[in-house]
């Protein structure tokens, strides 16, 4: 999964591939990155000098834990109608930089929310960033793609994070609640451009992940790192539930279409402690 062999050269390989890959409407990149826009679509007459990638170097994770969020009233195995467990929320891209490597790290924004939502952590920009940065090496090193499936997300929690993860194949509004309710979070692998979030630059991902963080009497609420503004963000439950969708490596060889997306299995990771 080494995200800095992609170049220009190979930009057309990309076009199935992964959270975002681009953030220009251009004949070379089809797919533009899940890069927020805000409906309706807002133009500037002026430009600005993009922001330099960050240098991908492995460090010591800066994680910060200053006060533990504030936890819901409800307790795990509590059956509400209503549940929204408070998740430090990152965006895929903490600073904005919407380049190769950040327009596909869907995946680990949302292993990383999870892992600070048990291990206590707030997430500034800086130490998502970092933790972004970090965890992509790991995978580098341990031979992980670009896109990770439901099974390998569940692989990595494992493996760098030391939680507990279950992939499950049956997918379905009372499952997802039911592992909330157990004080679980649950991660989807959805085909993105089937969400219908309006902040997405059209149109959209075709491969998201996302995580799910609690529910009400229609929507799961979630933090969707596709987006700044994806903290609590709500989805209808038939919505997500529709797009829910695993990757495939090898239907993906040759470049993933809508279609063969749509015949990703349907998949989850539950995660705990």
């Amino acid at each position: 999964m080494n995200r800095w062999l992609f170049s220009v050269g190979i930009g057309l390989l990309l076009i199935g591939s992964g959270c975002a890959v681009a953030d220009q409407k251009t004949s070379m990149s089809p797919v533009r990155p899940v890069q927020d826009q805000t409906p309706p679509a807002a133009t500037t007459t002026t430009s600005a000098p993009q922001p330099v990638a960050p240098e991908l170097v492995e460090t010591e994770p800066v994680l910060v834990s200053t006060d533990k969020p504030e936890q819901p009233a409800v307790q795990p195995n509590e059956v509400t109608t209503v549940k929204n467990y408070t998740v430090s929320f990152t965006s895929q891209a903490p600073f904005a930089v919407w380049d190769e490597l950040h327009g596909e790290a869907c995946e680990e924004a949302s292993l990383i929310m999870a892992m600070a939502y048990f291990r206590d952590f707030v997430l500034t920009p800086h130490a998502a960033e970092q933790e972004i940065l970090n965890l992509i090496n790991w995978e580098t090193d341990n031979g992980y793609q670009v896109d990770l499936t439901g099974a390998e997300t569940k692989a990595v929690a494992e493996q760098y994070y030391n939680l507990t993860a279950e992939l499950m194949y049956e997918v379905s509004a009372d499952r997802i609640k039911k592992e909330l309710d157990a004080g679980r979070l649950v991660i989807l692998p959805l085909a993105g451009r089937e969400i219908g979030n309006p902040y997405f630059q059209t149109p959209g991902p075709i491969y998201h992940m996302l995580v799910v963080v609690g529910y009400d009497e229609d929507e799961f609420i979630t933090n969707d790192p596709g987006t700044k503004r994806g903290e609590g963000y709500r989805y209808k439950y038939a919505a997500l539930l529709n797009a829910v969708h695993d990757w495939d490596h090898g239907r993906a060889a040759g470049g993933m279409t809508d279609e063969e997306m749509a015949q990703g299995q349907r998949v989850m990771v539950a995660v705990s402690d």
